[in-house]
């Protein structure tokens, strides 16, 4: 028993040294045959017999040693995976080693010699050939095999795969034929960087004057470049990496918009607040500093943020110019893929108006009330509205591969329900018979505008993202892009103020009686507006 050990041993250790021999002797590529057409011949470097692939003869490497390949798969009478004009006429054989004597059956006599002149081959080796065959480890979607220099890759024997992998030296310049010619990564993770920018949030109505100059508001609310962060993970369902699921979502951290407007100690220079009086249909004024009698600031400050996720599958469907099967990170291909699934978007938005005065000199009117010098005014104001959308998303992805670059294009449309939520909130706050007072109510927001009002619509929301990359290794690829995201209908806080107010709802005017009459205004109409997003992209992907 233990010589039989021994043997078994013995056999195993001459294998590996013949497959490590066989991988290193032709790198850095990986073992392959150049098309010599049918039948067997020994190399007179090796003394072994061949496999012989039926094809345009080409000329072998000089001093490159030649070892058997691996039988390409098919079942009888199907073409292997070759174009018709260099299909076989029957199955290849894999071979070993020497070939057997004959068992049984005449021997085959030689070809008689002929007097026929050959015409010797010209200088330098012959042009080659590609061939396609079909993976053993994908038999079940037709795979397009890249072209590796002057030969077609074909998947090596196990054991030619380990010894390349254990025992190669680093990868010289230039390709390797045996890792690129792998199946991509099982799964993947990505991480980006996000340089977006949003659409300026609206707020078309003055919200601070002077008397000839608006110094706030009549233009949209910048925010500015937004920095923020992304992520996806997916892995391949199947062994033949047809069909996937992924998910990944992204952060963009709220940003602030701040505008502050001040008067000096002396009241100088005057600011106010303008609206249309709804009783008169004249202009109406709040003020905020006045020389000589009052002091005061406003602080405007808006913020924005916008994050979502999504889970869904991706479907490889077709090759783009050979109609065979290339999967993402493979060389060479030009490929397209289905993808589909369920998102969820979260966008806020939040605008505050601060006013603070000091009547230093005179008296001011506050809540039906005459309040003589010294006192402090405050109104405190907020507007804040809130989209989520839930829906599914279809769309295409294509995938351009070039050696070690590579461009990708994916476009989708999401479809779904956005619950949308607006508050309104406004005080006022002062001195009532001594006393300091808060009253509801501030300038633009009333008792008859403010609460929380909620509703749901039908929400169209298109992305597209391209981006450019670069596989460092096997598992590396970097990347940059450009992504645009449109959402056709949400609510934004400035687009619910309305400059159209009732005088006898606001209790820093001299009109101001605290009961609500008619005409019932500011009204919140829950007024939508559309919303885009779009930036750069920088990030990292690791497959394994």
């Amino acid at each position: 028993m233990r010589t039989g050990y021994l043997g078994v041993l013995g056999t195993l250790l001459a294998g590996a040294g013949w497959a490590w021999a066989q991988a290193t002797s032709l790198y850095p590529g990986f073992p392959h045959w150049p098309a010599v057409g049918p039948g067997m011949t020994a190399p007179p470097d090796t003394g072994l017999p061949r496999q012989g692939v039926v094809g345009t003869p080409v000329a072998r490497p000089s001093g490159a040693g030649l070892v058997p390949i691996m039988p390409i798969p098919g079942a009888a009478g199907t073409n292997y995976g070759l174009p018709p004009s260099v299909r076989p006429a029957q199955r290849p054989m894999q071979m070993l080693g020497p070939m057997p004597p004959a068992s049984a059956g005449p021997a085959i006599p030689p070809p008689p010699p002929s007097d026929e002149k050959k015409e010797e081959p010209a200088a330098g080796p012959a042009p080659a050939t590609p061939i396609r065959v079909q993976s053993p480890e994908r038999n079940l979607c037709p795979v397009s095999v890249t072209d590796c220099g002057d030969n077609c890759c074909v998947v090596p024997p196990l054991p030619i795969l380990i010894a390349h992998r254990l025992f190669s030296p680093p990868k010289m310049p230039g390709k390797d034929m045996m890792t690129d010619c792998l199946p991509p990564p099982w799964f993947w993770v990505t991480a980006n960087y996000l340089l977006w920018w949003i659409k300026d949030g609206p707020n078309d109505w003055p919200l601070v004057t002077t008397a000839d100059t608006v110094l706030v508001g009549g233009q949209g609310i910048s925010y500015g470049p937004f920095s923020g962060i992304g992520g996806q993970a997916g892995a391949w369902l199947d062994a033949n990496r047809c069909i996937g699921l992924e998910g990944g979502g992204f952060w963009l951290p709220e940003r602030h918009a701040r505008y502050l407007v001040g008067s000096g100690a002396d009241g100088l220079p005057a600011y106010r607040r303008p609206a249309v009086n709804a009783l008169t249909g004249g202009l109406l004024l709040n003020p905020v500093s006045i020389p000589g009698e009052r002091s005061g600031s406003v602080l405007i400050e808006s913020g924005s943020q916008l994050w979502g996720a999504e889970a869904g599958g991706i479907v490889h469907v077709w090759d783009i110019f050979s109609n065979m099967h290339n999967l993402p990170l493979r060389s060479d291909s030009a490929d397209f893929y289905v993808i589909g699934g369920f998102r969820y978007l979260d966008f806020r938005e939040d605008l505050d108006l601060d006013q603070v005065s000091r009547q230093f000199a005179g008296s001011a009117s506050f809540g039906g009330q005459t309040v003589p010098a010294p006192a402090n005014f405050s109104i405190s104001e907020r507007f804040d509205t809130r989209n989520q959308f839930y829906g599914g998303y279809v769309g295409g992805q294509v995938t351009l591969q070039n050696s070690n670059l590579s461009l990708r294009i994916r476009g989708r449309v999401g479809l779904g329900a956005c619950h949308q939520v607006a508050n309104i909130l406004g005080t006022s706050t002062g001195p009532l018979n001594g006393v300091p007072t808060t009253l509801p109510g501030g300038f633009l927001a009333l008792p008859t505008n403010s609460g929380r009002r909620a509703e749901d619509v039908f929400a169209v929301i298109p992305e597209v993202t391209a981006t450019v990359g670069y596989q460092f290794t096997r598992h590396v690829r970097a990347f940059a892009g450009y992504s645009f995201l449109w959402w056709n209908e949400v609510l934004r806080p400035g687009a619910q103020i309305s400059p159209l107010l009732n005088p006898t709802l606001i209790p820093s005017n001299p009109a101001y009686t605290g009961t609500v009459t008619a005409p019932f205004q500011p009204v919140a109409p829950l007024k939508h507006t559309d919303f885009w997003v779009q930036g750069l992209n920088f990030g990292v992907t690791i497959g394994y």
